[in-house]
């Protein structure tokens, strides 16, 4: 039998690559692939947004559900206010709330100023 050959360490060195590099060549199709995606999702989420809004009011769904204390159906409408974005960790005051921590975080806060005074001359004999 015939022992496993080991790399040399040119070949180990360089790192593998899955899928197809970027390329010149392909970069454009692939952007203009990726913006198509985020169009249709948009879209898709406009058009479940229109749905639950016209076809099911759910806010009504919600008060009903409290007012029947049914954990079942508030979990539903929970969960559907969360798919088409409508939970307030989802809208533009928190995600806006969000970065303003982020970018308060960021931010050195000691104003320490420390002044050092030495004296160098030498002392005459």
């Amino acid at each position: 039998m015939s022992e496993p050959v080991e790399p040399t360490s040119a070949e180990s060195s360089q790192k593998q690559v899955r899928g197809r590099p970027f390329t010149r060549e392909n970069a454009k199709t692939m952007q203009l692939s990726a913006a198509k995606a985020k169009r249709q999702r948009k879209e898709t989420r406009l058009a479940m947004l229109n749905a639950m809004c016209t076809q099911l009011n759910l806010g009504d769904e919600l008060v009903n559900a409290i007012k029947q204390n049914d954990e079942v159906k508030i979990a539903i409408v929970e969960k559907a206010l969360r798919i088409v974005g409508l939970t307030h960790d989802q809208s533009e005051q928190a995600i806006a709330q969000k970065m303003e921590i982020k970018a308060d975080a960021n931010v050195k806060k000691d104003s320490t100023v420390k002044l050092v005074i030495e004296d160098f001359t030498k002392p005459e004999d």
